[in-house]
């Protein structure tokens, strides 16, 4: 019942989510924003790590994340962006976004847009030199600019660096308020939201987010990616920073715990070892507890 309500408040972000636990009888409000996967530890009976709760977000509340159009043309963009995706028609992406009023887009919008395109890896030298990618960039860091990211849900924050970051594009307006913006954005992200935005950041050679970073190398962010980080997330992250060479000291040394290590060899792929080992390596840690 409500189904296919909740699926346009899903895709047009304009709801709180919120997570249902069994184990609480009741449901969750994880805050103002746009709805993302929800993943916490929950050990019922003494169970292990494994045993996570993996909830998607329903209709909490109405809370609109952008004034300037009604929901029903948020999810038009966001469907017509992601159909153009699926057929990996990166033109057609940008011919639909620049023939229609991106005034109109909400962050669900733009991170769709950006995120999509950052997916054609081969093309992007293609892509970052079409005029009408620097127009959208333009426009999207227009809006930046004049409202900051308060506007954005931490997720599609993460998804737009990313995205635009693996194409190369730099976006110094975004970026700027990244860093103005790095505590809630740090706090409040998973594990691979923030190694998403510090992997963008290493291709684009960028290491003057300071703040940034340093929310990363703190006791708190490193607990959360030891306790809940997948070994990409992990891996990722390590790599950014070592290749940035940014202080990350006190990342390293939890990340560098011998039960982390097992489940990053355990879990992993070759290539998430090879790039933690490096890391860790490079970082001056120990990196024997991958070997």
């Amino acid at each position: 019942k409500g189904r296919v309500e909740m699926l346009l408040a899903f895709l047009s972000g304009s709801v709180i989510p919120a997570a249902w636990t069994p184990y609480a009888k009741k449901s969750v409000p994880l805050g103002c924003s746009a709805p993302h996967e929800v993943r916490r530890n929950v050990t019922p009976g003494g169970a292990g790590r494994r045993d996570r709760l993996r909830a998607r977000v329903f209709l909490h509340m109405d809370c609109s994340s952008s004034p300037r159009a009604p929901r029903e043309v948020w999810v038009r963009h966001n469907k017509a962006l992601m159909n153009l995706g699926d057929s990996r028609d990166w033109r057609g992406i940008l011919t639909y976004a620049e023939q229609n009023d991106t005034g109109t887009f909400n962050d669900v919008n733009w991170s769709t847009l950006f995120g999509r395109l950052g997916r054609f890896r081969r093309e992007s030298g293609m892509i970052r030199g079409d005029e009408r990618m620097s127009r959208l960039v333009g426009e999207f860091e227009a809006r930046v600019r004049r409202e900051g990211l308060g506007w954005m849900n931490v997720r599609n924050i993460s998804t737009v660096v990313h995205g635009l970051g693996v194409m190369g594009v730099t976006a110094p307006e975004l970026l700027d308020a990244v860093e103005r913006d790095a505590d809630r954005i740090v706090r409040d992200s998973l594990p691979q939201g923030i190694s998403g935005i510090a992997y963008a950041l290493a291709r684009l050679r960028e290491k003057r987010l300071i703040r940034f970073f340093a929310a990363v190398n703190s006791p708190g962010t490193a607990e959360k990616f030891a306790a809940d980080g997948s070994p990409q997330a992990i891996s990722n992250t390590l790599w950014a920073l070592a290749t940035l060479g940014v202080s990350a000291g006190v990342f390293a040394e939890i990340l560098g715990r011998a039960a982390v290590a097992r489940r990053l060899v355990e879990e992993g792929t070759t290539q998430n070892v090879a790039n933690a080992a490096w890391a860790m390596a490079t970082l001056g840690c120990d990196a024997g507890v991958l070997a």
